[in-house]
């Protein structure tokens, strides 16, 4: 699952993969986080809503193996 991740409270966050035996793995890999907008009513439904608003973060990160 994504996680969420909320203002001012920080969140550990670890994707692992598993993969074939044969399979080379990649020295780094890009990472993006995307910003969502809160709307309390949608104008279509009257729901409450998360929309995707623009990117806040854009990094790459090392590839450990454990």
């Amino acid at each position: 699952m994504n996680p969420v991740l909320t203002p001012d409270a920080g969140e550990d966050v670890a994707y692992v993969w598993k993969l074939p035996k044969a399979t080379e793995l990649p020295t780094q890999v890009n990472l993006t986080v995307q910003g969502y907008e809160h709307e309390d009513e949608s104008i279509l439904d009257h729901h409450e809503k998360w929309l995707p608003d623009k990117v806040v973060a854009d990094s790459t990160v090392k590839v450990t193996k454990k």
